[in-house]
């Protein structure tokens, strides 16, 4: 048949061929443009009213005495005219950052391709109504009404209130990882997962002993369907692959103190950082790969597209490749384990019918 196709046939068939081949390119190139967030001026009337800034590290953080916003506590012990809570602040920061970065092995946000425009992570104290954080995705030249000049950076609201007794603002750091390595606002891993991050400061819980889903009722219970306390199953499932949760912290992080003498780290246990990290990664891989299927810049997806909850089939993908993976590492061969796998295999394929 193909012998007697008329040549202009020919030349169309092969002329649209080489036009699918070259959409389908030019979407994979379009979306693998690493083009980082954009930065725009934040105008903002409670971080105006922060007129002093202490600096450590790439944290900046901004706070007042006078105003609606004012520090309630003002003890300085080291009498160095900076109150301990701010300093506090920046020492529970910069230790969790330390942990996440340095021992877990994940790469600082600032220095993630899709925050390639921020230079620093601006930290505001702030009083909430209610709630005792904040992470914004997005970056901002927060001093643009202060000098007209300032410079991009993350940023983070954080309610005041002594951080020696608070981890608060280690589970609004672990946000800005988390964004920086995916695209997915999927309620049940941005929060279950900042949850579980605070065990890096905070003494540790008792490891989970209430048994993965087996079934797509109780996954749909316990992990899809919830938010904060999705943090138990990323503890279940790190006790599984990493039964002792050692960190093995080095001699100056156990060290470090607040300024009343209370330990900065409270226990060497984290269940399943390895976990994490290898999960991020994989969430970055599948974000670019949603990219390059939609044809959408990668770090600039809409609001509403981070958050559409048919992304959960992506991110549940990605847990199931990161715990395999893990559990091949660990040599890991657990009949609780394997069920909860099955499970999120079974949802998949659900999913995609």
């Amino acid at each position: 048949m193909e012998r007697n196709m008329p040549r202009s046939v020919k030349i169309w068939l092969l002329f649209a061929a080489s036009l699918a081949v070259w959409v389908g390119a030019s979407l994979a190139a379009f979306a693998e443009q690493g083009t980082p967030a954009l930065c725009g001026a934040t105008h903002d009337e409670n971080i105006n009213q922060l007129e002093r800034v202490l600096e450590r590290d790439e944290f900046r953080i901004f706070y007042t005495l006078t105003g609606k916003h004012a520090l309630i506590d003002r003890t300085d012990r080291n009498l160095n005219g900076i109150p301990d809570e701010v300093e506090d602040l920046a020492t529970q920061l910069t230790t969790s950052r330390d942990i996440f970065s340095k021992i877990i092995g994940l790469q600082n946000p600032l220095k993630r391709p899709r925050y390639a425009n921020a230079r620093k992570i601006d930290v505001f104290l702030l009083h909430f109504n209610k709630g005792t954080g904040t992470a914004y995705d997005e970056i901002h030249n927060h001093m643009v009404d202060r000098d007209g000049k300032g410079y991009c950076a993350l940023r983070l609201n954080v309610a005041i209130g002594r951080p020696n007794s608070n981890s608060a603002p280690t589970h609004e750091l672990f946000h800005l990882y988390q964004y920086s390595y995916s695209m997915f606002k999927t309620p049940w891993f941005l929060e279950g997962g900042a949850r579980w991050s605070q065990s890096a400061v905070q003494a540790d819980l008792a490891p989970e002993k209430r048994l993965l889903p087996s079934d797509q009722a109780q996954l749909d219970r316990q992990l899809l369907t919830r938010i904060y306390a999705a943090s138990r199953i990323w503890n279940r499932l790190g006790v599984l692959l990493d039964p002792t949760g050692r960190l093995h912290l080095p001699p100056d992080i156990q060290a470090r103190t607040y300024l009343d003498g209370t330990k900065v780290v409270q226990d060497d246990v984290l269940y399943g950082a390895a976990l994490m990290k290898d999960l991020l990664e994989e969430l970055d891989r599948v974000s670019l790969e949603v990219s390059q299927r939609k044809g959408w810049r990668r770090y600039q997806w809409r609001e509403a597209d981070q958050k559409d909850l048919s992304h959960a089939r992506d991110v549940v993908r990605a847990i199931l490749v990161a715990a395999r993976r893990q559990a091949r590492k660990a040599g890991v061969e657990n009949a609780e384990l394997e069920s909860f796998l099955r499970t999120l295999e079974l949802k998949i394929r659900n999913a995609t019918q």
